[in-house]
């Protein structure tokens, strides 16, 4: 059975168009969602009293610490500009490397619901270039080969430089309060050594003294 490819409601601004690749759907005249054959676009903003993310175990392979799988691939296809800095740096923590690269921004989009306010993010041509797993390629939607960023991939990526920066500042803490124990342990060996000097210092003088008053009696004798 046949259905009209416009169906059209009691407001006859708010309607459902089929356009040969997928479901648009129109509210007061604005495109709320979008349904393709890979997945669709919900445009505007949209609230949601709760999302789900599918993470189950069992649905999952190959799973690794992040840390591990991070200085795998920075050793295998660092970018070429930023390997410099890699090889300055600290090239055995591919988290920490992997956040030096990240630039922020804030920005605003061209058009639509949210072109009036500030945004804040990171740009996905930018993200290929220096991880390009979190970036897909969602076909020609609003531009020509439109990128987009898995974000969950990227808070899992943050998470992992978190850790590592709270790893090198425990680390840089044990270090700083090693030093102030050997500080504290030369200050010691210095203020013996300065008693010792000075204890020697007295026995010359009183030896030396002694000399004198035998010379002196000697004399008078």
């Amino acid at each position: 059975m046949r259905v009209p490819n416009y169906i059209r409601f009691s407001n006859s601004n708010t309607y459902m168009m089929e356009t040969g690749s997928g479901l648009e759907f129109y509210v007061s005249g604005a495109k709320a969602m979008t349904m393709e054959n890979d997945g669709g676009i919900l445009h505007g903003s949209w609230n949601s009293e709760s999302v789900f993310v599918t993470s189950d175990r069992r649905l999952k392979t190959d799973i690794k610490p992040l840390q591990r799988t991070l200085r795998q691939v920075v050793a295998i296809d660092p970018n070429p500009k930023a390997s410099k800095q890699l090889s300055g740096a600290t090239s055995n923590d591919g988290a920490l490397w992997l956040l030096r690269q990240l630039r922020p921004v804030s920005y605003s989009f061209r058009k639509g619901a949210e072109s009036k306010y500030m945004r804040f993010g990171f740009i996905a041509d930018e993200l290929e270039s220096v991880v390009p797993q979190i970036v897909r390629t969602v076909g020609d939607r609003d531009v020509a080969d439109q990128k987009a960023v898995v974000y969950q991939d990227l808070i899992a990526l943050l998470a992992a430089a978190a850790q590592s920066q709270q790893s090198s500042m425990e680390e840089l803490k044990s270090a700083m309060a090693k030093a102030k124990q050997e500080q504290f342990e030369l200050k010691a060996e210095l203020q013996a050594l300065r008693l010792d000097f000075e204890r020697l210092l007295q026995d010359n003088e009183m030896q030396d003294f002694g000399t004198l008053n035998a010379s002196v009696t000697n004399t008078t004798t």
